[in-house]
């Protein structure tokens, strides 16, 4: 029997059929949808992750993995090296900018599971988005459960990004899944995909 799964995207219920391929391979296809903006909360919840990266004018930089449950992680300033070197008058550059984005844990839904993403990305950019997946334990370590999807897109001058991440669960076999995001910012040298995240898990019966 073909297993169909409910989603929204943007306040408008779909049906989905599970994606074609292999044995292992993913099955559905996360929904995204856009929540209120605002500034990252004052308390991230356990099992939160943050990262920070940019352009400094020259090249790109990036923090590392950081517990965003430590409050002084969730600020930028504090891993931004310190600004190039100003170009020439009249110079064609790409000025600097910083992204970050917070994954947090999956959880239990009602029909399924969910999780939510958080960036803010300020700066010389045309636009920025998240995109995101799913991923399942397996004997041979996390796998993808579902295959990415691409949030909504912010242009210049919206910052943040947030977003809700939800898939169906119609039961099965246990394991534990997680949302693995990744940030993706465009400036007038292309597409910058940053680090991939992926915040706790939560284990559930939500099939193979």
């Amino acid at each position: 029997m073909i297993r169909k799964t409910a989603f929204v995207v943007a306040a408008v219920v779909l049906l989905a059929a599970p994606m074609a391929g292999t044995a292992g391979a993913a099955t559905t296809t996360p929904s995204p949808s856009t929540a209120p903006a605002g500034a990252a909360p004052a308390a991230e919840p356990p099992g939160s992750v943050v990262q920070h990266w940019g352009f400094d004018g020259t090249e790109e930089w990036h923090s590392g993995l950081l517990d965003a449950t430590e409050a002084q992680n969730n600020d930028p300033a504090a891993f931004a090296p310190a600004p190039a070197k100003a170009a020439s008058p009249g110079a064609a550059t790409q000025g600097p900018w910083t992204c970050s984005t917070w994954a947090r844990p999956t959880v239990t839904a009602p029909g399924g599971l969910s999780s939510s993403s958080h960036s803010i990305c300020s700066g010389d950019f045309l636009y920025h988005y998240t995109k995101g997946q799913f991923l399942r334990s397996s004997w041979s370590g996390p796998r993808a459960y579902t295959g990415w999807t691409n949030g909504p897109t912010q242009y210049s001058p919206n910052e943040v990004d947030d977003v809700l991440w939800y898939i169906g669960c119609p039961g099965g076999g246990t394991y534990n899944y997680n949302l693995q995001v990744q940030s993706h910012l465009v400036d007038t040298r292309g597409d910058h995909g940053g680090p991939y995240e992926v915040g706790a898990y939560v284990r559930a019966a939500c099939g193979t």
